[in-house]
């Protein structure tokens, strides 16, 4: 099967947990996941238009879809600690970060941001994966990368299937993946922007949603 936008070369992925096709549709802006330091490659991502109306249900839905997608790969509890409008202070998330972003198009437009702390990454992926973390190390970055990519996949599908259930079918983009110390999502100017921080075995998980008004 197919792990964040390609296949998987690890035996055991197969079976478990379905990522939603999509297309790369004509763009009404523009958000960038900027790594600094050395790497300096930039990943341009979809952000878009959304009804205001919307607003109102967006933390249920991605509540609802990172505890549902946590219990069934990771079965681990998740709690939402804090809803932000803007990023913590860096001293704050000064870790490795691992983020995977998944957009939306349709009837509503959007894009969410899945921050994911390095150590959190490596759990999730022995622990879907059946292996330890040992041996997902000896694996190399690709793996991590690819059950990320899955996740995030899965949990946007589900806020998407929330946006679908309120009269607002859309499908999703491939996801992107970004990995390194202090990165940023830079915000779009006049975005609808909500951060929700969920917590999860002692790990802080991110949830960026960014959202243009009509």
């Amino acid at each position: 099967m197919r792990l964040g936008g390609r296949r998987c070369p690890h035996h055991r992925c197969r079976g478990w947990g379905r990522g939603a096709n999509s297309q790369s549709p004509n763009r009404a802006g523009a958000s960038q996941v900027r790594p600094s330091g050395t790497d300096t490659q930039t990943h341009t991502v979809l952000v878009v238009i959304t009804p205001p109306a919307v607003h109102a249900s967006i933390g249920d839905a991605i509540t609802r879809a990172v505890a549902t997608v946590f219990g069934t790969m990771l079965h681990r509890p998740v709690r939402l600690a804090e809803t932000t409008l803007a990023p913590l202070a860096p001293a704050a998330t000064d870790t490795q970060q691992v983020i995977g972003s998944v957009g939306f198009v349709g009837r509503i437009n959007g894009i969410v941001y899945l921050s994911f702390p390095e150590a959190f990454s490596q759990l999730a992926t022995a622990q879907i994966l059946g292996m330890s973390e040992g041996e997902v190390e000896m694996s190399g970055p690709d793996l991590v990368k690819d059950v990320i990519g899955e996740l995030t996949n899965m949990t946007v599908g589900g806020f998407k299937n929330t946006l679908s259930d309120l009269g607002y079918p859309c499908r999703l983009t491939l996801p992107v993946i970004v990995r390194g110390h202090h990165v940023a999502v830079a915000a779009v100017k006049s975005a609808h922007r909500e951060i929700y921080h969920f917590d999860s075995v002692g790990h802080r998980i991110s949830a960026d949603i960014q959202m243009m008004p009509e």
